[in-house]
């Protein structure tokens, strides 16, 4: 690989659990760059027990762009792969067209996507009640 994730991404563990990535404002300069990014986040993703937590794709300093259909193609495959099995899931924007092409649930395992500009609505939203021995008496 050419890439490193932190060249793209951040990955950030809230206290709420929430799992923040933050994109950088690199741009994706070939099909295969925005792939290897991906795949890369993908990775970084694996040992975090997404029943547990919510995702949520901080969007807002990536670079702007048309996606032409090749690169809504390959975003659409990785941001399901990337939410599925998440308890919630978001994109936090500037503008609603940073997180086309949104991906819309398929089954069970993929949780309906939010969009959200205000990162302490994004951070109400997909917080988590705690569970076990730790909870919140109700």
């Amino acid at each position: 690989m050419s890439h490193r994730l932190d060249e793209f991404w951040k990955v950030t563990l809230e206290s709420e659990s929430i799992v923040w990535c933050t994109r950088t404002s690199k741009p994706y300069l070939s099909l295969f760059a925005l792939d290897e990014a991906l795949v890369l986040l993908y990775g970084r993703l694996v040992g975090i027990d997404r029943s547990e937590h919510s995702i949520l794709l901080d969007l807002r300093h990536g670079p702007r762009s048309n996606h032409g259909e090749w690169t809504a193609g390959a975003l659409l495959h990785h941001r399901r792969r990337l939410i599925r099995g998440f308890r919630r899931a978001g994109f936090l924007v500037l503008t609603p067209d940073q997180a086309e092409p949104i991906p819309r649930p398929l089954d069970p395992e993929h949780p309906e996507v939010q969009l959200f500009r205000d990162p302490d609505r994004a951070r109400g939203a997909l917080r988590l009640p705690r569970q076990g021995k730790n909870a919140m008496p109700a």
